[in-house]
């Protein structure tokens, strides 16, 4: 289900990212963006690339600890989406904001380009070589004015589509969760994440909720 080609090209305080996907014989666009680095703590993104939210949805597929990411993640996470980030890595401290436009590429069937707003904030109180533990919170607002043209005469609907297949690859058409919420018009997630690392043990977890009006 997955080939990648992937390029990158630094200069200086600058680096781009070029990520496509040739699996299942489709071309399939993933990161493409362009970074400045302020510091080796400090950098400002600009592109294609995942928002950042949750701890399953940034592990790049090659470093998953388990066999997927869960249908949850697949459902509620916003993935990838263009837009400005700006993140700051520090000792203890890590955090990552953006604005991203609704959906990739200004593409929409019916309306115009709504927006979100998310970010992720990280505290790592111990970081050593026999433990590392971090604790997190992440939020994001979205605006949501994408939508169909229904019935006759046709009547404007916007709508907030939830979708996610089963954890295996066997049949991918077969969606186990899929909805659309219609005269969606804003949405507010938030949620939590936990950490543990030791040369022996590792755990994870996340919880995500979701509120649409």
């Amino acid at each position: 289900p997955d080939a990648r080609i992937r390029m990158t090209i630094q200069h200086g305080k600058w680096d781009a990212y070029f990520d496509a996907d040739f699996g299942k014989g489709v071309y399939t666009q993933k990161n493409v963006f362009l970074r400045y680095n302020f510091t080796e703590k400090n950098s400002l993104r600009v592109g294609y690339a995942t928002e950042s939210f949750s701890i399953s949805s940034l592990t790049s597929q090659s470093d998953l600890h388990f066999i997927t990411r869960s249908a949850a993640v697949n459902a509620l996470a916003p993935g990838r989406n263009l837009g400005v980030t700006y993140k700051h890595r520090g000792n203890s401290f890590y955090t990552e904001t953006g604005i991203y436009s609704e959906n990739m590429y200004n593409k929409q069937e019916v309306g115009d380009q709504g927006f979100a707003a998310s970010g992720r904030y990280l505290y790592v109180p111990v970081n050593n070589d026999n433990l590392a533990i971090h604790v997190g919170a992440v939020a994001r607002f979205k605006k949501i004015e994408t939508g169909v043209v229904e019935g006759n005469p046709g009547v404007f609907t916007k709508y907030y589509h939830i979708n996610s297949g089963l954890e295996t690859n066997v049949d991918p058409s077969v969606k186990f969760l899929d909805a659309n919420v219609q005269w969606a018009d804003k949405e507010f997630k938030y949620g939590a994440e936990f950490l543990a690392v030791t040369p022996r043990f590792f755990a994870q977890g996340e919880y995500i909720g979701s509120r649409i009006d």
